[in-house]
């Protein structure tokens, strides 16, 4: 025993407290000094009570506190998807036709273009990657300004209507601005990654006495 006891140490100090064991006409065992999983490497500390308890800090989920709900903007409210994108159908970006000298119709005229519609185009006959591009951004785009001091053109990524406004949100001193932004959110059941585990062995000195 304490040659085998002296064998499962050294292998766990030369392989960062991992140890594999094969097993005779059986399965190949991983053991773990650290609570860390093999595949991907997360560790764990020591396992308590408290750490899956949603009404401790230790196990509560750090984005909803433990409540199970959420506030969160809806892409859903941004849209009116009764009206084309010049009359107002992207709630943030207004009425696109009547702004004919903004940034916004100058971006949105492009955006539209890229994936063939104008702004005659009701959000509803959008093709789902031109709406997911409005929402979310990631298109490149350009923009042309003139005036008596000369002229400019710049060239960025759109940045999307939701992650903008959420930005805007958090940004805002305006009591007035923020009950604004707060109109395109939704509290909501948060939604959880899904944790599979398949086996836990953690080692500890009694194992190998």
């Amino acid at each position: 025993m304490t040659r085998l006891t002296d064998s499962v140490e050294t292998a766990l100090r030369l392989a960062d407290g991992l140890l594999l064991v094969d097993i005779a006409d059986g399965e190949l065992m991983t053991f773990s000094e650290q609570n860390a999983c093999p595949v991907c490497g997360i560790s764990f500390p020591e396992l308590t009570p408290q750490m899956f308890s949603f009404n401790s800090p230790h196990g509560m989920c750090p984005e909803c506190n433990g409540l199970g709900t959420k506030v969160e903007f809806d892409p859903i409210l941004f849209i009116d998807p009764e009206k084309t994108i010049g009359e107002g159908a992207v709630r943030t970006w207004g009425e696109v036709n009547k702004k004919k000298k903004s940034g916004i119709f100058q971006a949105s005229k492009q955006i539209l273009s890229r994936f063939g519609y104008d702004l005659d185009a009701r959000w509803h006959d959008l093709s789902e990657e031109c709406q997911q591009a409005i929402l979310y951004g990631g298109v490149k785009v350009t923009w042309q300004s003139e005036s008596d001091r000369g002229s400019w053109q710049g060239e960025w990524v759109t940045e999307g209507v939701v992650p903008g406004t959420r930005r805007r949100y958090l940004q805002t001193k305006s009591e007035y601005m923020r009950r604004w932004y707060m109109s395109f959110m939704r509290r909501g059941l948060h939604q959880y990654t899904p944790l599979i585990v398949d086996r836990v062995i953690v080692l500890s000195p009694i194992d190998f006495k």
